[in-house]
């Protein structure tokens, strides 16, 4: 699949959590693949609305085709929603999970799951930094 447009539904951005150590790694990972991520691309699993209304009209207004979810359950209820809509999973969006959960092995469609490595840097004195972006590979 020759997928350039990705979202990523995660937890908040801004908050001090995996959520956003996940946002800065896929920002990360998309801009050493000269893959450009807009920021319309992320949505929060805390929106008000279903976060698969605004994945669907991402698909069909801006041809947004890959979605990295921030666990397996919200990437299988993606598919699920998506499919309910029309869309064809993973012809017309390929959708990732992470953590690699038995629920990436429940569904008819194969759920791709991945893992997450997250490295804490170091202060030259031996104190733990804040931690660095997650590691991905595309």
């Amino acid at each position: 699949h020759h997928h350039r447009k990705f979202a990523l539904i995660s937890a908040g951005k801004d908050a001090i959590s995996c959520g956003r150590e996940l946002y800065r790694g896929f920002e990360k990972v998309l801009g050493e693949y000269g893959i450009p991520f807009a920021p319309e691309y992320y949505i929060p699993t805390h929106r008000q609305e279903n976060p698969s209304d605004y994945a669907a009209m991402l698909i069909k207004q801006h041809g947004v085709n890959a979605f990295l979810c921030e666990n397996d359950a919200v990437a299988a209820r993606l598919m699920v929603d998506l499919k309910l809509r029309g869309i064809e999973v993973p012809q017309e969006a390929a959708i990732i999970g992470t953590g690699c959960s038995f629920i990436s092995e429940l569904s008819s469609t194969p759920l791709t799951s991945m893992t997450q490595e997250a490295k804490t840097a170091m202060s030259p004195s031996g104190q733990r930094d804040t931690p660095s972006a997650l590691r991905f590979s595309i």
